[in-house]
């Protein structure tokens, strides 16, 4: 499987994939893209992408999510065969749903739009830390502020730990493997010169999309973990890892990876900007 993710402070672009086999053969991309601006940076990015992709051969599927009118909370109109009187729990009623056929036709096409991809691109703005409540469901990010902003000791911590839960928890824990984040900071003191270059370098990563190595994220069920603590096993972290980077197969202090990656992996791009309101870019 494969994520790649583009992120933008007015919009980072996320971009998630699944994959079956690295190589140079055409694929079958689902770009999810979640900014209400078409014409914002975000937009211009996600343009770059189809066609440098379409270049190289591969077929790309489009799900705008904010033109589509994509339905981003859940309630009791998603289930139509639930009974009045039940009690609504979202998860045993999306698994009776699903199991009788009976989900709504918006979902079932985006399903259908999952189950054809062989690679999928989630691309959103991150306002305020957080993905747009309309990805929620269907990852796609940008955000904002200079890169030092994001380092280790910036003010708004390392981007690697601020996009952990969607990396590790969304994306990595059901099954697929995330690139690390390409990153483009000060995006709304973009100019058109300084658009080019970062432009370019999308296309690059999109050249490379079976070729970047994932993120080497310890497999739960792999023996790294006590069971049923789910506790690193404390042997396996080296002195001086701490936080998230001790989740990462092989890390050293700095968070340095010393094993082979494999070569099923999901893709992150991200696009970062003057941190604040959210504006669109």
């Amino acid at each position: 499987m494969h994520y790649q993710h583009i992120v933008d402070w007015a919009g980072i672009a996320y971009l998630e994939g699944r994959f079956s086999i690295a190589g140079a053969d055409p694929m079958k991309i689902l770009l999810v893209f979640a900014h209400p601006e078409p014409l914002s940076l975000n937009g211009a990015l996600r343009d770059v992408a189809i066609k440098e992709l379409e270049t190289q051969g591969h077929e790309v599927r489009v799900s705008d999510l904010y033109a589509d009118g994509w339905k981003s909370e859940v309630d009791r109109a998603d289930f139509p065969s639930l009974a009045p009187d039940g009690r609504f729990i979202p998860v045993a009623a999306s698994k009776e749903a699903f199991d009788a056929n009976a989900l709504t036709k918006d979902v079932k096409v985006e399903i259908e739009n999952l189950l054809w991809a062989d690679t999928l691109i989630l691309q959103f703005p991150l306002w305020w830390f957080a993905m747009p409540a309309i990805l929620n469901a269907m990852l796609l990010v940008t955000t904002g502020g200079w890169e030092e902003h994001y380092a280790a000791r910036g003010v708004n911590g390392p981007i690697d730990d601020l996009l952990f839960p969607i990396n590790h928890g969304i994306l990595y824990y059901p099954g697929y493997d995330v690139l690390p984040p390409f990153v483009v900071y000060r995006v709304d003191r973009l100019d058109e010169s300084g658009f080019e270059p970062i432009a370019e370098r999308l296309r690059e990563r999109m050249r490379t999309l079976a070729t970047t190595p994932p993120i080497p994220y310890r497999q739960q069920n792999g023996g790294d973990y006590l069971i049923p603590s789910m506790n690193l096993r404390p042997e396996l972290s080296e002195q001086g890892t701490t936080g998230f980077a001790l989740h990462l197969n092989g890390a050293g202090a700095d968070g340095s990876r010393s094993r082979p990656l494999s070569m099923m992996q999901s893709r992150l791009i991200k696009c970062d900007g003057v941190g604040g309101k959210a504006t669109s870019t």
